[in-house]
C-alpha cells in the first residue's frame, strides 16, 4: 500500500505539473520535479564528483531524465534508496564489538571503500559479520587493498615512480621508470605482509600515486595494515595469496601497448582473470573459510571464474571510450580487426580500434556488430554465474553475489546494438538499478526462494529484451544470430529454475524432496 500511494502521488505531481492552469501549482509542481531529478542525479550541479585516475569521467554519460519520470515505480526505488531504507550501516566493524577494535581505523577503511566505490560499498553491507567469521570486514578490506594496488597500477605517469628507481632497474633495457613501476607491483603483497608483521620498515611508503580518495587510501595504509591484522589467519592468506596473483598478473600488462587492445581471446580472457576471476576466487574461498557455501565450490574454477569474467567483460564493453582516452584498451584484436577493414587509399589508415568510433563505420553497421559479438562472448559466461549463485543459503551472502551480475546483465541490455557505446558512456538508468537493489535486498527480502526468484526473473527480464533487440537485428547482423541463440539457452534455464522454485518449497541449490 506504501508503495502504490507514493507512486501515485508522484504521477499525480507530474500530471499537475502538465496540466496546471494557477501558478502557484505549477510552482509546487516544478519544484518536485527538480527535486526528483535532483535524487535521480540527472543535474550536472547536483554533486561534485571525486577526481578519478585515467578516463574515468571524461567521457559524456548517456542520461535517461525523460523516460525516468515516466517510471513511478523506479522514481519510488529511488526515493527508498536515497533515504538508505536499504541498506545497512556502512560501518565495517558491526557486530565485531567483543574484539575492541580500534574504531578509528575500522571508520577509516569504511568511509575509504565507500568514497572509491560507492556501489560496492553498498552490497558489503549486506555481508554477515562475527567474530568467528568476520565475513563483512575481511571483504572490506579485500576490495580496498585490491583498490590500492589497482591505483598504483592505474598510474601512467611514470614520472611518479623517479623515486622508487633502484639500480636494478637501471639494467632493465626499457625505461627504468617502468621496471620500478612493476617491481612494486610484484611486491605489492609482501609489501602488505611485512607491514602486518611489523616490518614495513623494509619498505619505502608509497606516495604521489593517483587522485583524490585513491592517493588518500594508498598514502594512509596504516589503517588498512591494522585491518588486515585483526582479521583470522585463514583470511590474511586468501586476501595475501589473491593480491599476489592479481598484482603479477598486473605487470606483466604494465608494460604492453595496448592502444589496440589484447592480442586475442585468449589473451582478453587472461586479463578478464587476472583483474577479475581472481576478486571470484578470492571471495569464494573466504565464504568457504566462514561456512557460508561448500567447500568443494572452491575448486570450480568454472564456475568463480565467470561470475569475474562476466562482469569484467561487463565494464570493458561499456567503457570502450573511456579506456581509448586511457590509453589502454582491451577489446581483442582477433575481434575487433574483423569489423574494421584497412584503406585501400593512398592515404591509408592502418588498422586501428578507435576506427569503430567513426561514422562511416557506426553509420555502416560494422560498429555495432562489433559490440554485439563482444556481448555475445559475455553472455556465454551467463550460465555459470546462475549455477554459482545457486551454492549459497544466507540471503545476505546470496545478494551480495547476485546483485552485481544483474546490473551486468541489464547493462547488456542497453548496450546491445547501441551505438551510442562508441559515443559515450551507456548505462542504466539510476531508477533501475535502484529497482534491481530494492529487489535483491536482504531486508526487504529475507526469505531466500524470494531472493532467488527476483534475481532470475531479472535475468529473464534482460535476456528478452536482449533476445527482442537480436531479432531484430539479425536480418544484418550474423552476431545478433548468434546472440538470438544464446539468449534463448539462458531464457530456457531461467524458466527452467523458475518453475522449479514455484513447485517447491525448497530453495535452488538444495536436495528436492521426490
Amino acid at each position: 500500500m506504501v508503495t502504490f500511494s507514493l507512486e501515485v502521488l508522484i504521477c499525480f505531481v507530474l500530471v499537475d505539473f502538465l496540466v496546471a492552469s494557477q501558478w502557484g501549482s505549477l510552482i509546487a509542481a516544478f519544484t518536485t520535479f527538480l527535486f526528483i531529478l535532483s535524487q535521480l542525479d540527472v543535474l550536472s550541479t547536483s554533486r561534485k564528483e571525486d577526481k578519478k585516475q585515467g578516463g574515468y569521467g571524461q567521457i559524456q554519460e548517456i542520461k535517461h531524465p525523460l523516460i525516468q519520470m515516466l517510471r513511478p515505480s523506479e522514481l519510488y526505488a529511488v526515493m527508498r534508496y536515497k533515504t538508505g531504507a536499504f541498506s545497512r550501516p556502512s560501518y565495517l566493524g558491526a557486530g565485531l564489538e567483543r574484539l575492541n577494535l580500534d574504531k578509528d581505523h575500522i571508520e577509516f577503511c569504511s568511509v575509504k571503500l565507500k568514497q572509491v566505490s560507492r556501489s560496492f560499498a553498498t552490497v558489503i553491507t549486506f555481508l554477515p559479520n562475527t567474530s568467528e567469521a568476520p565475513i563483512r570486514l575481511a571483504v572490506g578490506i579485500f576490495y580496498i587493498v585490491l583498490r590500492a594496488l589497482d591505483t598504483v597500477e592505474d598510474d601512467m605517469n611514470l614520472a611518479n615512480f623517479d623515486s622508487y628507481v633502484l639500480d636494478e632497474d637501471k639494467t632493465d633495457v626499457g625505461d627504468a621508470r617502468l621496471a620500478a613501476k612493476e617491481r612494486l607491483l610484484r611486491q605489492f603483497a609482501t609489501r602488505l605482509r611485512d607491514s602486518v608483521e611489523g616490518a614495513a620498515h623494509k619498505h619505502q611508503p608509497l606516495a604521489g600515486f593517483g587522485e583524490g580518495a585513491e592517493r588518500e587510501l594508498v598514502e594512509n595504509m596504516e589503517a588498512v595494515v591494522y585491518s588486515m591484522s585483526v582479521l583470522p589467519p585463514k583470511l590474511q592468506e586468501v586476501i595475501y595469496d589473491i593480491t599476489d596473483e592479481m598484482a603479477v598478473g598486473m605487470a606483466e600488462f604494465a608494460s604492453r601497448d595496448l592502444k589496440n587492445g589484447t592480442e586475442d581471446e585468449k589473451d582478453f580472457e587472461h586479463y578478464c582473470h587476472t583483474v577479475a576471476g581472481t576478486v571470484g576466487d578470492g571471495l569464494t574461498r573466504i565464504f568457504a573459510a566462514g561456512g557460508y557455501c561448500p567447500a568443494d565450490l572452491v575448486n570450480r574454477r568454472d564456475l568463480w571464474d565467470s561470475m569475474g569474467s562476466f562482469l569484467q567483460r561487463t565494464n570493458i564493453i561499456r567503457d570502450y571510450l573511456e579506456d581509448l582516452v586511457d590509453g589502454r584498451a582491451w577489446w581483442p584484436r582477433s575481434v575487433w580487426e574483423l569489423y574494421v577493414p584497412k584503406d585501400s587509399s593512398e592515404f591509408a589508415r592502418s588498422k586501428s580500434l578507435s576506427r569503430l568510433a567513426d561514422t562511416a563505420s557506426i553509420e555502416s553497421g560494422q560498429s555495432t556488430s562489433c559490440l554485439n559479438h563482444m556481448i555475445a562472448d559475455a553472455l556465454e559466461r551467463v550460465n555459470h554465474c546462475l549455477q554459482y549463485l545457486e551454492n549459497f543459503d544466507d540471503p545476505d551472502i546470496v545478494s551480495f553475489c547476485a546483485l552485481p551480475q544483474v546490473m551486468a546483465i541489464a547493462t547488456l541490455s542497453v548496450c546491445f546494438d547501441n551505438p551510442k557505446v562508441f559515443q559515450g558512456v551507456v548505462k542504466i538508468r539510476k531508477g533501475q538499478a535502484a529497482r534491481i537493489m530494492l529487489d535483491l535486498s536482504p531486508m526487504e527480502h529475507p526469505d531466500i526462494r524470494d531472493l532467488q526468484s527476483n534475481y532470475l526473473e531479472w535475468f529473464a527480464r534482460c535476456t528478452r529484451e536482449i533476445q527482442q533487440k537480436a531479432q531484430r537485428a539479425s536480418r544484418l547482423d550474423p552476431q545478433a544470430q548468434r546472440v538470438d541463440t544464446i539468449c534463448s539457452k539462458i531464457v530456457k534455464v531461467v524458466d527452467a529454475k523458475l518453475q522449479c522454485l514455484q513447485e517447491s518449497s525448497t530453495p535452488l541449490g538444495r536436495p528436492h524432496a521426490d
